[in-house]
């Protein structure tokens, strides 16, 4: 499926094997149909070829090519009446990297039986990707009229003739080659892109809905094409909701969450450009274009931020928030002494801040100051007795300091009580109340709490991990009991 993200190229050649059944002629008049039939050489017949078919062609370098291209040449010698050995020691070559020795192949497959669509379709499609766009258009014409049947003929004349500027034409053999084989996505996907590139908007949306539509296991492709159809278009909000559902359908494939990153930051949306990133890296962690761009916003917001929180405090020092944005700022580029030097501040001038005292309690313990993050967060205890994190992070420390002169189990269980009856499901709470128990000897209590935050969230590793411990520590324990 992720041919589609070659997007709106125009006039992807189609290459084929077999020639599905239908019927239409070629989409064009019947004045363009001559000028075109007398600008082409006639094909060679088998006959005037035959020194062509004795004409060693190039080694491959590729074992597995070579083997493949003796395998075809065998079947052809056995049978060089039969187009399809032609075929398929054409396509053996042109993977190879032989394009002129599949293009001989090709015109040897044509003259053999020139009703045998796959060799004017691939033959059409190898000079298209050599850029001989008009030796390709004349001929995919004689093809069109020698194999009106075969559709990828009709897609590859399409796309030969919208390289042209030819758009009415090409929209003409588009329709065709839907026409003949209305089960093959891509032939779809050729239609829409060759109505793109006339500027047929309306159209190409219709072409992509009904597509969408009828081949629901290829929505994510439609839909990007839809999205990239409304960007044209100015419909960015479009565009943004249909790029989200291909990510949801998706969600391990990165262009999608670039693009709609690219369209919000556009829009000067850090917020939610940072959000579609960080979904992106959640799913693609090491996708570096997703990486590149995160750091990227990541730093502009800061700068913003950095910039916005420094001119609020300057104009009212008594703003809390201000204090806290910067402070935030900081502490994501792991400057610890500069936030401190903001809190420290900020407490200066707003000491009754128990939000304030809280997060400098978080600052201190980065700069390894154990005591003084206690001190801090027991400050904004007595402050606000709705500090979760300081009553959290206070419990979490006393029964995990380095200096054990400063741990208190008994004070850490009547801490983070205090803070899950402000918050009875935070899965952070759970785990420092189960960190406690454990440092107070009550394994199987600290097993059994860690287990309802992992009801909560089954798919947090740490919590995984912590259970993981104590389920080894009570094994230990019992196996040492008598």
């Amino acid at each position: 499926m992720r041919r589609w993200l070659l997007l709106w190229v125009m006039g992807v050649p189609v290459a084929c094997a077999t020639a599905p059944v239908a019927r239409k002629p070629a989409p064009t008049s019947q004045a363009q149909s001559t000028q075109s039939a007398a600008a082409a050489p006639e094909p060679a017949t088998s006959h005037d070829n035959e020194p062509e078919l004795r004409a060693p062609l190039a080694p491959l370098d590729d074992p597995e090519a070579r083997m493949a291209d003796a395998v075809y040449a065998a079947r052809i010698a056995q049978d060089p009446h039969d187009p399809r050995g032609y075929l398929a020691r054409a396509m053996v070559r042109q993977r190879a990297g032989d394009v002129m020795g599949a293009a001989r192949l090709y015109r040897m497959a044509e003259a053999v039986d020139r009703g045998f669509g796959p060799a004017w379709s691939n033959h059409g499609a190898l000079l298209l990707e050599a850029g001989h766009v008009d030796e390709a258009v004349t001929l995919l014409m004689r093809g069109a009229a020698e194999s009106p049947d075969h559709a990828p003929i009709f897609a590859n004349l399409a796309a030969g003739l919208s390289m042209q500027e030819r758009h009415e034409e090409a929209i003409a053999a588009a329709e065709t080659a839907v026409e003949l084989d209305e089960k093959d996505a891509d032939l779809r996907r050729n239609h829409a892109a060759i109505l793109y590139k006339a500027k047929r908007y309306a159209e190409t949306e219709r072409v992509l809905k009904r597509a969408l539509a009828e081949f629901p296991d290829e929505a994510p492709d439609f839909l990007f094409r839809l999205s990239e159809l409304h960007v044209a278009t100015g419909e960015e909000d479009r565009a943004i909701d249909e790029l989200e559902r291909v990510s949801r359908l998706v969600p391990d494939f990165p262009l999608p969450y670039l693009r709609r990153a690219a369209l919000l930051g556009r829009r000067n949306d850090l917020d939610a450009t940072l959000h579609v990133l960080s979904e992106g890296l959640k799913h693609n962690p090491q996708d570096e274009e997703l990486r590149k761009f995160f750091t990227a916003a990541m730093a502009l917001r800061m700068q913003r931020d950095l910039e916005d929180g420094q001119a609020r405090i300057a104009e009212n020092a008594r703003d809390v928030q201000a204090y806290l944005q910067v402070a935030r700022v900081y502490q994501l580029g792991h400057d610890y002494d500069a936030a401190y030097e903001v809190l420290h501040t900020g407490v200066t001038e707003n000491p009754d801040s128990g939000a304030l005292w809280s997060q400098l309690g978080t600052v201190e313990l980065f700069r390894s100051n154990e005591r003084e993050a206690l001190q801090a967060w027991r400050k904004a205890i007595t402050l606000d007795r709705t500090q979760g994190t300081a009553l959290n992070n206070c419990a979490y420390l006393l029964v995990t300091a380095k200096d054990e002169q400063l741990r208190n189990r008994d004070e850490a269980l009547v801490l983070v009580h205090r803070a899950l009856d402000l918050e009875p499901q935070n899965t952070s709470y759970l785990d420092t109340l189960a960190e406690v128990h454990f440092a107070r000897g009550d394994v199987a209590e600290a097993q059994k709490t860690i287990r309802v935050a992992l009801e909560l969230s089954p798919d947090d590793e740490a919590l995984q991990a912590q259970a993981r411990r104590f389920d080894e520590a009570l094994a230990e324990r019992q196996k040492g009991d008598p």
